[in-house]
């Protein structure tokens, strides 16, 4: 299959793939993630309105912005699952970090790193 070789990888990322798999069960859980970012930035900004006194007093909670698209309401755990996920391909860059506020120089390796 394309996936099995190199090339057709490669020729994917540079089309702008963000996965290649020949595995439906990868596919499924990428495909269940997607869609549960998509739709919890909504629950989520709704969910911080009613519960803001509690979220504002745990770490766990605290809610934090994407430097890339700027999605927010994302849980660290949900912004150290996007990142990657929607933004491996983007290029390098100097940032602030969303989480510890640290100047990094290469957020994906300092999320994965220090948060994951």
């Amino acid at each position: 299959s394309g996936a099995e070789s190199a090339a057709v990888r490669l020729a994917a990322f540079e089309l702008g793939s963000n996965m290649v798999t020949q595995c439906t069960d990868s596919l499924l859980h990428v495909t269940h993630t997607v869609l549960r970012h998509s739709r919890g930035g909504r629950e989520n900004q709704d969910q911080d309105q009613r519960h803001t006194h509690i979220y504002t007093h745990t770490r766990q909670h605290r809610k934090f912005k994407c430097p890339a698209c700027d999605i927010q309401h994302l849980s660290e755990d949900e912004l150290w699952e996007h990142y990657p996920l929607f933004h491996i391909n983007h290029p390098n860059m100097n940032m602030d970090c969303s989480i510890c506020r640290k100047r990094v120089g290469n957020f994906a390796v300092h999320l994965h790193n220090k948060h994951g």
